[in-house]
């Protein structure tokens, strides 16, 4: 067999795991590190393609949260917060806590978290404020420790 349709075995067995847990868009937007790091977490995982990327526990009442990730392992990635229209910066007005996943490829090798609060003023300063999607910021993980980031998961 080809290493290619040996691949495409293998992305199917994927596929087909995920519908069977009612994730019908595991490929789309790297949700799949969103479900491992869901798992990681002790999140509820979001099945639906919009909307939170996953659901956490804050003293017995349940808030969305925002995962962002990026392949760290050169040491150089960001986290990117893109289309920075008034209903993405509502929604995650809605959050508590944000987290930030470092991966090599799809290794999670940390995760951070910081309370929204934290960082959203920041977000907010590049938003658009109507319903444009052209607002952009990012942050390496070095800016979000010094803004109160810390570490939940390592391996």
């Amino acid at each position: 067999m080809s290493e290619i349709k040996n691949l495409e075995k293998h992305l199917k067995a994927i596929q087909k795991i995920s519908a069977s847990l009612g994730i019908k868009d595991i490929f789309r937007n790297k949700k799949f590190i969103e479900v491992l790091a869901a798992q990681k977490l002790g999140h509820r995982v979001n099945s639906a393609p919009g909307g939170a990327d996953a659901w956490e526990y804050i003293n017995d009442v349940e808030y969305p949260t925002e995962y962002k990730s990026c392949d760290c392992s050169t040491g150089k990635g960001s986290f990117q917060f893109h289309w920075l229209s008034e209903n993405v910066m509502n929604s995650y007005k809605e959050t508590k806590n944000m987290y930030f996943i470092g991966r090599n490829g799809i290794n999670i090798e940390w995760i951070y978290s910081i309370q929204s609060d934290n960082v959203l003023p920041l977000i907010e300063e590049k938003a658009t404020g109507d319903k444009t999607t052209n607002g952009h910021k990012s942050f390496s993980i070095k800016q979000l420790i010094n803004l109160g980031a810390e570490l939940r998961y390592q391996i």
